[in-house]
């Protein structure tokens, strides 16, 4: 059974030289991953960057999926925006190849909180280690991190430093010329690492040469803003994202990436820790 998969776009708060850090926004891709003729992978509905490519066939060979797989695209991020757009892509198509090997159950780890998990042949697929696998030069291992588990992640390489969830804020988008970030930009990633991410925001804005936008945001009411590649985004809290015209609106997203189907068995957390046994498994 064909399993479709959804996943998030992403912001940048601040990077430098490998440092980098992200946030997840609730923009969608979404992504099915359909056996084929062949042995490799294609893609159907949108065109894919080569570092797409790269990160889907190392996914299809992290979980041993074999035959040809056909990746069927429905991409919510516009082109080129500056909001993760391959990143996205990537996880959703990873989260559909595991689906299309193994088994989709659901961990509850406590009386609240719930994780999805897949089960193959090989035993439990450890997302962390799926994500820092499918990570290939190009793409930002924290824009990887933030559209698969949500919230913000700040990383250094595909060392973990810092996540959290973010106040749930809305989102105005707007197109911008972007501009080149100087080293300086060090300092940002400093703040969002210390965990001052509204701070971060501001003084990379300030720093890409977004000021002028970055002011009448501040000014109409946005708590911060995020200059991210092609994109400006104002963090607004309730009716106060009406005085902000933006090309896009939307809201920070917490909620991790997941395949769209019923779960085959929901775990308890001492059941998961009997059935991984020796393997070593992440929770993040």
């Amino acid at each position: 059974m064909t399993s479709e998969s959804v996943s998030y776009a992403t912001g940048t708060i601040a990077s430098c030289n490998g440092k980098d850090s992200a946030f997840a926004l609730g923009l969608e891709v979404r992504a099915r991953a359909v056996p084929c003729k062949g042995k490799g992978i294609s893609f159907k509905g949108c065109k894919v960057s080569r570092e797409v490519n790269k990160s889907v066939e190392k996914a299809k060979r992290f979980l041993k999926v074999k035959g040809g797989i056909r990746i069927e695209i429905d991409n919510g991020i516009p082109a080129k925006s500056g909001l993760g757009e391959d990143e996205a892509i990537a996880v959703a198509a990873a989260l559909s190849l595991a689906a299309e090997k193994g088994r989709t159950m659901e961990l509850q780890l406590d009386k609240f909180l719930r994780t999805q998990v897949f089960e193959t042949g090989d035993g439990f697929v450890n997302k962390k280690d799926l994500v820092e696998y499918i990570h290939v030069p190009g793409m930002s291992f924290a824009r990887l991190c933030a559209s698969l588990f949500g919230g913000f992640f700040v990383t250094e390489g595909k060392k973990i430093l810092r996540r959290g969830e973010m106040e749930n804020l809305q989102a105005v988008v707007l197109a911008s010329k972007g501009g080149n970030l100087k080293p300086a930009t060090d300092i940002a990633w400093q703040e969002a690492l210390k965990g001052n991410l509204y701070q971060a925001m501001r003084l990379n804005s300030s720093l890409s040469g977004s000021d002028d936008v970055m002011q009448k945001m501040l000014g109409k009411g946005a708590l911060t803003v995020a200059t991210s590649g092609n994109s400006v985004i104002g963090l607004v809290r309730g009716k106060k994202a009406t005085k902000i015209s933006g090309k896009i609106k939307t809201r920070i997203s917490n909620i991790e990436a997941r395949v769209l189907q019923k779960p085959r068995k929901i775990l308890r957390i001492n059941e998961f820790m009997r059935l991984k046994g020796e393997q070593e498994f992440y929770f993040l």
